[in-house]
């Protein structure tokens, strides 16, 4: 069952979710980086010679462009950056003829870097949870709208303090009901941590979120930026595997709840409940694969740590971890310009010998993990590489889907994001 792009639906239900074979659409914006000085880039990644649309008011563009097979980068004037709390018309809408991936990425070499995947927006684009983390700046997210008229509703869940938005303060558990118009971005900072906070809409929005400046954890130096676009709630998983970044001593994750009562099972070091909208910190200090398994749906964020965290090269980042539900296969990408760039790789372990990097077998350290699901027991490994700064091809012979997250780390410098996460023929769940 396709769900039609421009067919708008209030209610959750199961449905099947393609986006292969129809046109793909994209909305989203870039919050504001540590300096406001970031250069900004997209890079579009296309399997076959796509043709894209480009509309972003801001900058003037209301354009066509053609992209070949494999990487194509597009660098946006940084005057697109939000600033501030408020609302501009600072978004971008992207429509392609053809399946392709969008990576934003922000970075400021001097500074710090992140960057994201863009989900494809559909019908079901209407209700997310931000993920952020304890700011030494602002904690922050932006809402795109798609669509004119559309009405938002922001649910504050913050720690202390009010949020300030529109010359209006709100408490934790307050809501403010805004409407915006097709590209209009509502920005929203705090100098406290807003993981939690709920967005929901009548017509399909999109939710990038993170931190302008963050220590993680607290206090330990040096900050930089951290950027997630958020999948929608109906499309969290509930089984994910997670290991440290390659290079660094400490795997730190989050787990958020999108319902109450949520069991979460943290490998086997201990059991969780989570009400919705809550969230629980782990790190894991040992080398290990760990799965993540929730009795509802949950989202997985994983963050490098400051350099003075494990005295490794790098800084924070922040990604959203693929669950094993919404895996995907075949990725042209690009590395940013940092000087380390690693993969990380999770894999049904009997298909590993069939990964393939830029036509080559693809080998590296590898950690394996047992998952028990409805009886049935299966060894996924985690497989992490080294790879060179330059465009690359991953995909394996079998066509076998896997989960896949690119990230690097230079001195003062880090960024990290999944390559892909995949909805097709997946079934569509509710969270209320």
């Amino acid at each position: 069952m396709v769900i039609m792009l421009n067919s708008f639906v209030s209610e959750c239900t199961k449905q099947n979710y393609s986006l292969k074979g129809i046109k793909a659409k994209f909305v989203f914006a870039f919050p504001e980086s540590h300096d406001s000085s970031s250069d900004l880039s997209l890079d579009v990644a296309a399997r076959e010679t796509s043709i894209i649309h480009v509309e972003a008011p801001e900058l003037g563009l209301n354009s066509n462009y053609t992209v070949q097979k494999g990487t194509r980068t597009f660098s946006l004037n940084n005057r697109i950056e939000l600033r501030g709390s408020g609302i501009w018309k600072k978004g971008i809408h992207i429509i392609s003829d053809r399946d392709i991936r969008i990576y934003a990425t922000s970075q400021n070499k001097l500074a710090s870097s992140d960057g994201f995947l863009v989900l494809p927006y559909t019908s079901l684009s209407t209700s997310y949870f931000v993920a952020s983390y304890t700011p030494l700046q602002s904690s922050e997210f932006a809402i795109a709208a798609a669509y004119d008229s559309t009405s938002v509703t922001i649910t504050f869940r913050i720690p202390s303090g009010v949020v300030t938005f529109l010359g209006r303060h709100y408490s934790n558990g307050q809501k403010t009901t805004i409407t915006l118009h097709k590209l209009d971005v509502a920005h929203i900072q705090h100098v406290h941590d807003l993981t939690g906070t709920y967005v929901e809409s009548d017509k399909p929005i999109s939710v990038v979120s993170g931190n302008k400046c963050a220590d993680v954890p607290k206090s330990v130096t040096a900050c930089d930026v951290l950027l997630e676009f958020m999948p929608s709630l109906s499309t969290w998983g509930t089984k994910y595997i997670t290991a440290a970044f390659k290079t660094r001593l400490h795997n730190r994750v989050r787990v958020i709840s999108g319902s109450d009562g949520n069991t979460v099972k943290l490998g086997h070091l201990k059991v969780i409940t989570l009400n919705r909208g809550q969230f629980y910190e782990q790190t894991f200090t040992q080398d290990d694969a760990v799965l993540i398994d929730c009795s509802n749906l949950c989202l997985l964020v994983q963050y490098a740590e400051g350099t003075s965290a494990d005295s490794q090269t790098g800084d924070p980042s922040m990604t959203i971890v693929p669950s094993l539900d919404h895996f995907d296969n075949d990725f042209y990408f690009k590395t940013p310009d940092v000087v380390n760039n690693y993969l990380t790789i999770v894999i049904h372990s009997s298909d590993v010998t069939g990964l393939r990097l830029d036509g080559r077998l693809l080998s590296g350290e590898e950690k394996t993990v047992l998952v028990t699901d409805q009886g049935k027991s299966e060894r996924y490994s985690v497989v992490r590489v080294h790879i060179s700064q330059s465009s690359h091809h991953l995909y394996h012979i079998s066509d076998v889907s896997f989960g896949a997250i690119l990230y690097g780390f230079a001195n003062y410098e880090s960024y990290a994001y999944p390559l892909g996460i995949s909805f097709i023929g997946k079934t569509i769940l509710c969270s209320r």
